[in-house]
């Protein structure tokens, strides 16, 4: 299985790209629990944000709390890296 990363785009211009990691998802699930969130189906814009914000934390990427992270980014893209070898059996 490959790793699914994040590109975090900034309102300053940088970018940063982190890996999304089982811990990451879990804390944006505990944390989309604790503040009464619902489901991640439930929040999905959010959670991927937490998430996203989480991979960033855990990585060091930034220190800042989720409010002033958020503040401070235009947008995220997850990137899903492909199976190419779904298409060729024999690899």
């Amino acid at each position: 299985m490959k790793q699914k990363t994040a590109t975090i785009y900034y309102a300053d211009g940088h970018e940063d790209v982190v890996n999304l990691t089982a811990r990451a998802q879990c804390k944006a699930e505990e944390h989309a629990q604790v503040n009464g969130w619902g489901s991640a189906e439930d929040c999905k814009i959010r959670f991927v944000y937490y998430y996203v914000y989480a991979a960033a934390r855990t990585s060091g990427k930034t220190s800042l709390p989720y409010d002033a992270w958020i503040d401070s980014i235009i947008d995220v893209q997850v990137n899903v890296p492909e199976d190419n070898d779904a298409e060729n059996p024999t690899v």
